[in-house]
């Protein structure tokens, strides 16, 4: 009876640290599954900020269109409104959600992109900062890109073998409005 009961003991100890030894790499795919999953959040809901952004201008190249709104709409009305979702205390989108804090360095562009140039084979060299124009004068069918760039940090980067920095753009093209 004595070999059984010792014979338990010892498989307890051993128990104990094939746990410890699996749970290690269980927590890390745990983790990392977590990371990509804020990751694609985050680029999500940048996209559809983006999005609004885009939208609200190709229609407001000329300028506010509704009452009440300021002649001239600028690039800073854009920031404002891929980061909040507002313009002139009105909601036009979702905004970043107060999230925007996760994207480092975050700028956001708009610009009219030469119709000229966009086209599959030449679609990077469209978005070049030599090819931009001001996204105002676009004429009505041009493209308008509202970009957003920036570095987004994970969380626990050293733990899971990650970059501590992921370059991060996104780029979202609209037809103007434009009279």
């Amino acid at each position: 009876m004595r070999y059984k009961r010792q014979k338990s003991e010892q498989r307890k100890g051993a128990a104990v640290v094939e746990f410890a030894v699996v749970s290690l790499i269980l927590f890390m795919f745990l983790f990392g599954i977590l990371e990509y999953a804020r990751f694609l959040f985050i680029y999500h809901i940048t996209n559809n900020a983006a999005r609004d952004a885009a939208r609200f201008a190709a229609v407001r190249t000329d300028g506010g269109t509704l009452a009440g709104e300021p002649a001239v709409v600028t690039d800073a009305h854009i920031d404002t409104l891929v980061r909040t979702g507002i313009f002139n205390s009105q909601q036009y989108g979702t905004g970043m959600g107060g999230l925007e804090h996760n994207i480092q360095g975050m700028t956001v562009n708009v610009f009219a992109v030469d119709p000229n140039l966009f086209a599959p084979a030449t679609i990077t060299s469209a978005y070049a900062p030599a090819n931009r124009r001001p996204w105002t004068s676009a004429a009505f069918g041009d493209k308008i890109a509202v970009e957003v760039t920036g570095t987004y940090q994970p969380i626990l980067p050293n733990l899971l073998g990650m970059n501590s920095a992921v370059p991060f753009t996104v780029v979202i093209v609209c037809n103007s409005e434009a009279n």
